[in-house]
């Protein structure tokens, strides 16, 4: 029969370990370079991010104070203003007392404190020239936090300010003037809503400094004291919180002593620091 063909042998290759080590040393170092470049890459773009976010929240900061303020100079050069011109004409059918319930004097030390933080944080804007790192927001609101205690004398008495707004709904002279008000200033919002946003901005400033912190770089100039703020402003919004209940409590009491009939004389003077446990129908 035929012969079959050789089979060839395998090439031997003989491996010299040296050799053999210095490939894995090699591919070793490729990959710890390539995690290394690709770790800095994702670094890089994560601060990036970071400062994108800081951007948006610098923006936010001063663009809801800024509306803030237009609203309280709506609230009182345009409402309280024409309200008390109103109530000076023969004829009136409410009078100057149920206009101090609804624009408490409280009104304008807060409008103050906001204008004043608004010139300072455009202020530190325009002195940054364009370098968002150097941007110190946190030590302004560190200057402005003990001021913003005012808050709780304007939530002390905005309980009163609600039951003198909500009476003269039925008031058709004070309906028909708020109508002509709110046409003038072309704004959407009623004067309810105006009268509240004070209540609602020490917490919004607590959400503004907390976003703040979370996008502020421990190399920016502002982490130290954005973290700072972040606490006073908490502090405060606790405080004001804690004097809101006190307030609606003590509400609650005098609506109660007030609907009850033949109660010994001083006793409700004497109710300041009665509880109310339960309230039925």
């Amino acid at each position: 029969g035929k012969r079959r063909p050789p089979v060839p042998k395998k090439d031997v290759v003989l491996h010299d370990s040296n050799f053999v080590r210095r490939v894995v040393v090699c591919q070793r170092a490729c990959r710890r370079y390539v995690l290394r470049r690709n770790g800095r890459a994702e670094r890089a773009k994560m601060a990036a991010e970071r400062r994108r976010r800081r951007r948006q929240v610098l923006d936010e900061v001063v663009s809801t104070e800024e509306a803030y303020l237009a609203g309280l100079s709506v609230l009182l050069d345009e409402y309280q203003v024409q309200l008390e011109a109103a109530v000076q004409r023969p004829g009136a059918t409410f009078t100057r007392s149920q206009l101090r319930d609804v624009f408490p004097d409280s009104i304008e030390p807060i409008r103050q404190l906001s204008a004043a933080l608004l010139a300072d944080l455009r202020q530190e804007v325009a002195q940054a020239g364009g370098d968002d790192d150097a941007i110190r927001f946190g030590r302004h609101f560190m200057a402005l936090a003990p001021s913003l205690r005012q808050y709780s004398v304007y939530v002390r008495g905005m309980q009163a300010s609600i039951d003198t707004w909500t009476a003269l709904l039925d008031n058709g002279g004070w309906m028909d003037e708020i109508g002509r008000v709110k046409a003038r200033t072309q704004r959407r919002e009623d004067l309810s809503m105006f009268l509240i946003t004070p209540v609602q901005r020490i917490p919004r400033y607590e959400l503004l400094l907390r976003d703040l912190r979370a996008v502020t770089l421990p190399a920016m100039a502002d982490f130290d004291d954005v973290r700072a703020a972040y606490e006073h402003v908490r502090e405060v919004n606790e405080q004001v919180n804690h004097d809101k209940r006190i307030a609606d409590h003590r509400h609650r009491v005098a609506q109660v002593l007030a609907s009850i009939s033949k109660l010994p004389t001083g006793f409700a003077q004497r109710s300041a620091d009665r509880q109310l446990l339960m309230q039925g129908e």
